[in-house]
């Protein structure tokens, strides 16, 4: 969903630039990065410029989405960080016991029934689960670093912690704090003139020449048709 509407954007010849309106504590990891990736790469080839705006929070998978955009920019009272990685076990095998419930898992696979809920984790599963969070925590600082900008390690030594936005913008996670108006104003001010200014200068000198809103209309007709 997030890939089609910047598609959209990206294709539509009025818009002039990219706005990402982040706020999210985070999510799967699961196609993630990928998603950030080709937002990136659509708005690079696409030469419009963009802003995350993040009104109020960029945690985790939120903050791995808001940095595909140019410029990271953070209400004062917002939150940005949590560049880690998480999973849960949960063992209910004592309070089975103690309601006197019995369970059988029938599997095919060694590993099959691995982190399952109803025995406890044992030492080998446990440890193969912590390679496969650290590895994607890995991914997820490789990530942070290539998009923006910075030393691999800086962002391993923020240990998944997250921060204000001061903080975050002393370390170099975000680009401003402001409030979202303002920040959405500035980058306004910043963009190229719409397409349509050359038509009315051309109807201003010749009266024959057609309307704006003709030429936008066919334009987009187009933009649609192909």
């Amino acid at each position: 969903g997030i890939i089609q509407r910047v598609a959209a954007a990206v294709a539509d010849p009025d818009v002039r630039g990219i706005v990402l309106d982040v706020d999210s504590y985070g999510g799967e990891a699961a196609g993630c990065f990928e998603c950030a990736a080709e937002v990136r790469a659509m708005i690079r080839e696409s030469g419009k410029p963009s802003l995350a705006m993040v009104d109020s929070n960029a945690y985790s998978a939120g903050y791995a989405l808001a940095v595909a955009a140019d410029r990271v920019a953070i209400i004062p009272s917002g939150g940005a960080g949590s560049i880690g990685v998480i999973t849960m076990h949960v063992d209910f095998s004592k309070a089975l016991d103690n309601y006197g419930v019995k369970y059988t898992l029938i599997y095919s696979g060694k590993h099959k029934a691995d982190g399952n809920p109803y025995e406890a984790l044992p030492d080998d599963v446990r440890a193969a689960t912590q390679a496969r969070v650290d590895s994607k925590r890995e991914a997820f600082i490789a990530h942070v670093a290539a998009m923006r900008g910075m030393d691999p390690q800086r962002v391993r030594d923020t240990e998944a912690d997250a921060y204000e936005a001061g903080k975050a913008l002393e370390l170099g996670l975000v680009d401003a704090v402001m409030t979202a108006p303002a920040a959405l104003a500035q980058f306004q001010s910043n963009l190229p003139a719409p397409s349509g200014a050359f038509f009315m200068e051309a109807n201003m000198a010749d009266p024959t020449a057609p309307d704006v809103a003709t030429v936008q209309a066919d334009a987009r007709s187009a933009e649609k048709a192909r």
